[in-house]
């Protein structure tokens, strides 16, 4: 997918909250908070019945189950840098454009698994997902001063460590979650 999402204001609501804020309103077109130029998606799905009996490279493996692998890439959302961000140079008066810059880009892959047997003459369903297989370290917001999701320390351009204070973990993608179920039909 490769698209452009450029307009005035990115909700229904924004020029009457920059009215409140004493704001002025745009009136050049900029790249909406959603744009996103690049996605790359793949989904794959994978289907045994209890009378399939796959091989794999010649080995018999267990039948009854079903696997989904989803994946995706994008480049990054927009942010709108501050006038201290570094090599940002101004004229007197004169603001950053809005979301002129880019977040870093992010991908993840999930998987989902479920394992049927019968016990007892119930159906038993295994089930197990895990999102972020990969452990990716996503960015999904950044300090306006620096362009990190780590540091907002920014003494005249030049970028300082941050605090663990300023790590905030709102900023980051969550890492790999594993969440495992047990379902019973009766």
């Amino acid at each position: 997918e490769y698209s452009f999402a450029y307009g005035k204001s990115s909700s229904d609501s924004e020029n009457y909250e920059r009215l409140l804020a004493l704001d002025e309103i745009s009136i050049d077109e900029n790249p909406l908070d959603w744009d996103i130029r690049h996605r790359v998606a793949l989904w794959l799905q994978f289907y045994f019945t209890d009378r399939d009996h796959p091989r794999l490279f010649g080995i018999s493996i267990p039948n009854d189950w079903d696997m989904s692998i989803y994946w995706r890439f994008q480049t990054g959302f927009p942010f709108t840098p501050d006038k201290s961000f570094p090599g940002m140079t101004l004229d007197v008066g004169e603001k950053p454009l809005k979301n002129s810059m880019r977040l870093p880009s992010t991908a993840f892959t999930d998987v989902k698994l479920h394992k049927r047997f019968r016990i007892s003459g119930m159906e038993w369903t295994f089930k197990a997902w895990i999102k972020n297989l990969f452990d990716n370290k996503n960015v999904l917001s950044v300090y306006s001063t620096t362009g990190r999701p780590d540091t907002g320390n920014n003494q005249s351009g030049i970028i300082g460590g941050g605090t663990e204070r300023q790590a905030n973990p709102r900023y980051w993608g969550r890492g790999r979650q594993i969440i495992l179920g047990l379902a019973l039909q009766f």
